[in-house]
């Protein structure tokens, strides 16, 4: 029982350093709303949220579904606020 439970929090390292890294740019990305972002300064898609979208994809496949669920609302967070953004301006 103890070992299943270290098992589970280690296969969640992965999951929390991606959407860690995922939400940090996103932050970045936003916080430049008012001022034009420089050339190439959010990359779309960046490299956690294709992290994240492999990570989900071998989550829901072989692993936990809860993690691959977890990271496809990660990656939904910042998409669904960009949609509700443009329908309030």
């Amino acid at each position: 029982m103890q070992k299943s439970r270290v098992g589970a929090a280690l296969g969640s390292i992965p999951l929390v350093l991606l959407a860690l890294t995922h939400l940090w740019l996103f932050r970045a990305c936003v916080s430049g709303i008012g001022s034009v972002p420089p050339p190439g300064g959010c990359p779309n898609p960046p490299l956690p949220t294709l992290g994240l979208l492999v990570l989900s994809f071998l989550e829901l496949t072989r692993g936990s579904r809860v993690r691959g669920a977890l990271a496809l609302a990660v990656i939904a967070m910042p998409s669904l606020l960009e949609i509700i953004a443009e329908v309030i301006n």
